[in-house]
């Protein structure tokens, strides 16, 4: 065997010993410092092994199609490359949804807790609601300092409006809300603020949790595009591809915003390098590259990291092929125009300058997060974050192929992959050394992690023999773990678990009909010397969609209400948007009846609306009581 590949199985076995170092927390310093200093750590916590099989079937797939499409000939069809590129995003989404899985069998009910848990969204939405968009946006420097949600605190406003944004989809597709809605309220079955909502919120939040996920698969064709551009290398490209596909950051961090910005900051550069090799249309590409580069800053002042190595990139293409003055200035330009371009429309729209976002963002995270950890331990801690999410492999791969620098330090121009070698390396030091980020680095450095992967590759590519198969399965080895093991992404939000209930057996005339969706088909009543025991046997016919709460009154013949117990059911655990079709729930309840006068009374049950007070149908006479 060769030296060369004896390296890749050797990081091969060192990747093994970390996935079980992570499964087996036998090392917990991996997961923070939070042993030493109660600074930070990743919550450990192995999901259940039934739980494993989703996301081991697709990383196998994912593996197995990458291991495919990387020996087949060079050059591909178009066809057969854009089927190959499919299944892979494919593979990718199921991937996620698989670790998302081994957290909470019921996917969708988790991505959309995890998406509300933040309070980001509601946050957002009552922001809009009063005292609407205009005013919150001219206001918004004012209202980060006391906004309830952390990341609307230290964010400029572009999430919230994309969070603003879906809802406002949804709103002129009624039909499309009022489908998707209802789903959205039965995960979220008690949270009456969501309730409460039309049904546009509903299937905004559906929305913005699944959005993320989709769009992380487009790392793979976009790292692809920009791997040819790089490399010029068709089976480096391939590696670069899955390389980024297969970050476990990408796969574990769903549905974050951050995976949105990974594939945009891939798209960003690939614009910039086109520019460098099209002239005559640079100062078009450059527009472009500078309005999404503008887009991801008024999303998360973090992302103008891109700045540096992309601004340093230009610089030295500039001149190394001696591009005349007149370019520089019209390229540059447009660069700079598109890179404001969002920011200024903010500041003539509404009147808010982007340092007064800036400033008050910054100092936001700074009491917050930087000044409640310590510099020091963060330099170190950052880095073990960074091998573990981004794949340790690829960190090795950045750093040995520094040598490249060295090789060709007496023979400038530097080549192509040697500088984007030595701009990834420079981006990431600059990231930690700043200090800016004290704590989990996982999924704030992901925008700029598919450079680890571009890098990385065409080194491996050109040590390597047929190198990808081990790279490949020690990042999916690596996710996996993680996924398995710790808890990237907690959805800190309670979600309603269905009480035991015990069915007895009811006789009742007919079914009576309570709501579109709720039947009362049985109850009993019993009597003790001062109470009513009243139990009632309800059936959905079908989701509700809203929380009804149930009400049981004893009236006197003149109509005087005189004794009563109303609530949710379940005994206040378990309303009507948590039922399932077919669903039967036995309910319980009593009244009391120590201040009610000798007589003849009527009872009745029901449900209303709390929000308004309305009845979705008549009340029900559930007969005579007499009270001795």
């Amino acid at each position: 065997m060769s030296k060369k590949n004896m390296l890749a199985w050797v990081v091969g076995g060192l990747t093994a010993v970390l996935v079980v170092l992570i499964l087996t927390d036998a090392w917990p310093y991996l997961r923070g410092p939070a042993p030493a200093t109660a600074e930070w750590y990743w919550p450990y916590l192995v999901r259940p092994v039934g739980r494993w099989w989703a996301a081991a079937v697709a990383a196998l797939g994912l593996w197995g199609t990458a291991v495919w499409w990387m020996r087949q000939p060079v050059p591909l069809g178009r066809g057969r490359l854009t089927l190959f590129l499919m299944a892979l995003m494919g593979w990718q989404i199921a991937l996620q949804l698989g670790l998302v899985y081994a957290s909470n069998p019921a996917v969708g009910t988790e991505l959309i807790a995890r998406t509300y848990s933040s309070g980001y969204f509601s946050n957002t939405i009552e922001a809009w609601e009063t005292p609407g968009l205009g005013p919150t946006l001219a206001d918004y420097p004012h209202q980060m300092a006391v906004f309830p949600s952390e990341h609307m605190r230290t964010h400029p406003p572009g999430w919230p409006l994309f969070n603003v944004a879906a809802v406002e989809i949804m709103a002129r597709l009624p039909r499309v809300a009022d489908w998707v809605a209802p789903q959205v309220w039965h995960g979220r079955c008690t949270e009456l603020w969501l309730l409460e909502r039309p049904p546009a919120v509903a299937a905004g939040l559906w929305l913005v949790a699944w959005l993320p996920v989709l769009i992380a698969a487009t790392v793979l064709p976009l790292a692809y595009a920009l791997g040819r551009a790089l490399w010029g290398a068709e089976q480096t490209a391939r590696l670069a591809a899955v390389l980024a596909g297969t970050l476990p950051a990408l796969l574990l961090f769903a549905p974050q915003a951050d995976q949105i910005y990974a594939p945009v900051g891939l798209l960003v550069w690939l614009l910039v390098i086109r520019a460098g090799e099209r002239v005559s249309k640079s100062a078009a590409y450059f527009f472009v590259a500078g309005s999404l580069l503008s887009l991801l800053t008024f999303a998360s002042l973090g992302n103008a990291a891109l700045v540096l190595p992309l601004g340093l990139w230009v610089a030295w293409r500039w001149w190394q092929t001696a591009v005349p003055w007149r370019t520089m200035v019209i390229g540059g330009g447009a660069a700079v125009i598109g890179g404001l371009s969002v920011w200024l429309v903010y500041w003539v729209g509404w009147g808010v300058p982007p340092w007064a976002i800036a400033q008050e963002g910054l100092r936001q995270h700074y009491a917050l997060v930087t000044s409640q950890r310590d510099y020091g331990w963060w330099l170190i801690w950052n880095m073990v974050d960074l091998f573990i999410f981004a794949g340790w492999p690829l960190v090795l791969g950045v750093v040995l192929g520094q040598k490249k620098i060295t090789n060709h330090s007496s023979n400038l121009p530097i080549s192509y992959p040697p500088t984007f070698l030595l701009l990834t390396l420079l981006t990431f030091l600059a990231l930690n050394l700043s200090g800016s980020t004290r704590g989990e680095v996982g999924r704030l450095w992901l925008f700029a992690m598919p450079l680890l992967a571009l890098a990385a590759a065409g080194w491996w590519a050109t040590q390597v023999t047929r190198p990808m198969p081990l790279l490949v399965a020690g990042q999916l080895a690596l996710a996996l773990a993680v996924g398995w093991a710790w808890q990237p992404v907690v959805a800190v939000v309670v979600v309603a678990q269905r009480p035991p209930f015990t069915v007895r057996s009811f006789t009742i005339s007919e079914p009576i009909s309570l709501s579109n969706t709720i039947v009362l088909i049985g109850y009993t009543k019993n009597f003790t010397k001062n109470h009513l025991s009243l139990t009632l046997l309800w059936e959905a016919t079908q989701p509700s969609t809203r929380p009804y709460t149930v009400f049981n009154h004893l009236v006197s013949d003149t109509g005087e209400l005189v004794a009563q117990a109303d609530g949710w059911p379940g005994q206040g655990h378990w309303p009507p948007t948590c039922w399932v079709a077919g669903e039967q729930v036995s309910d319980e309840f009593v009244l009391d009846l120590t201040a009610v006068p000798a007589g003849t009374y009527h009872l009745y049950t029901g449900f209303y609306d709390a929000r308004d007070g309305s009845r979705p149908a008549p009340e029900v006479d559930l007969g005579v009581v007499e009270v001795r």
